[in-house]
Order: C-alpha cells, then sequence, then structure tokens
C-alpha cells in the first residue's frame, strides 16, 4: 500500500488528535514541525516519524507531499 506522507506543523493536541485519526489510512505522518524540540521529539517518537524544529529544513525534506498545521 502506498502512503501519502505529511509534515505536521505544530504536535501539541489537534495533532496527536488527527495523528490517531491517520492510523489505518493510506496516510503517513511523515515529519513534525514544533519550535520546542522536547514536544517535536515526543511527538515523533509516538508516531514513529522524523522530528523537526527549523521549518525550512521540514519543508525542504524531499519525503514530504503535503502539509498539515494542526495549531
Amino acid at each position: 500500500m502506498k502512503y501519502f506522507n505529511w509534515l505536521f506543523v505544530g504536535c501539541g493536541g489537534i495533532a496527536y488528535t488527527i495523528g490517531k485519526n491517520l492510523k489505518g489510512s493510506n496516510n503517513n505522518i511523515y515529519a513534525v514541525y514544533g519550535r520546542k524540540k522536547e514536544k517535536s521529539e515526543a511527538f515523533a517518537k509516538k508516531f514513529s516519524c522524523k522530528s523537526y524544529v527549523d521549518l525550512d529544513l521540514a519543508l525542504k525534506d524531499e519525503g514530504v507531499q503535503g502539509v498539515y498545521i494542526c495549531t
């Protein structure tokens, strides 16, 4: 099955809710961007994705296919 790779911008409550709802679909949380390293890394660990604290770097990642604003 081919997955659509999302970059989540924001790693708070909205991101966790959307992330849980994506399980079992053709969507994949590929990466997350957060201003606070600890929060971004915790989210990345939970959802097995990349963690970024630099939005420019996250947007340049060639694996990203779409951006979901979770703020």
